[in-house]
């Protein structure tokens, strides 16, 4: 799936309505700019545009705190998408106050975009360091708040909901030879996933550094 344009309106940061055209060449796109410039507001944009099609998004909270009266609940995200960078038919997909998540035939498209590449910020990745330096759980914040809702490509399922569901089976490894040969499988198919997904984030690093 690939974007090729983000249309903003009273979101956050972006008063009014603004456009911003990707149907250009190339594979990977880095934002920058100085304090203030709107590029947290652009990331929550995405996150809460693909959060959408599983959960409920609060648009309202998130509307520009410089509306008039006359446009409060105009926020919106608007995502106009192809399905691969060779393909010549867009779909335009809205999510407004009114709504408050994707409804549609969409939805399953934008859910499993979502769960394939997901999102993580620096304040996820901050916790390795600044957050209780004297115990740190890695496991924890990459599962928990980094890869929680990525999908484990072993077992399609994503790897925070296959995390809590072996913690909860757990309690039955006494239960017979047959359930503890289940809940292994279990958890060598996540391990596998989180292998994975690490390598790919890996890869990915560095290609942009």
């Amino acid at each position: 799936m690939r974007i090729t344009k983000i249309e903003l309106n009273n979101f956050r940061a972006f008063y009014g309505k603004h456009t911003i055209n990707l149907d250009n060449d190339g594979k990977n796109l880095m934002v920058y700019g100085e304090n203030g410039s709107g590029k947290s507001s652009l990331y929550l944009a995405l996150k809460t545009f693909f959060q959408a099609a599983k959960t409920p998004q609060p648009m309202q909270e998130l509307e520009n705190i410089f509306v008039s009266a006359s446009e409060k609940n105009t926020a919106s995200i608007q995502l106009t998408i192809k399905q691969n960078a060779n393909s010549s038919s867009k779909t335009t997909i809205d999510l407004t106050v009114a709504q408050n998540e994707i409804i549609g035939t969409d939805k399953t498209l934008i859910a499993n975009a979502n769960k394939i590449k997901g999102f993580f910020d620096y304040k996820s990745l901050l916790k390795t360091h600044l957050v209780d330096t004297e115990n740190i759980n890695l496991f924890d914040i990459i599962i928990k708040d980094i890869l929680y809702e990525q999908e484990n490509r072993f077992s399609s399922y994503t790897l925070g909901k296959e995390w809590d569901d072996i913690i909860y089976n757990s309690h039955e490894l006494r239960q017979g030879v047959h359930v503890r040969n289940s809940i292994n499988s279990d958890i060598t198919n996540f391990n596998n996933g989180l292998i994975h997904q690490l390598q790919v984030i890996e890869s990915d690093t560095n290609t942009f550094l």
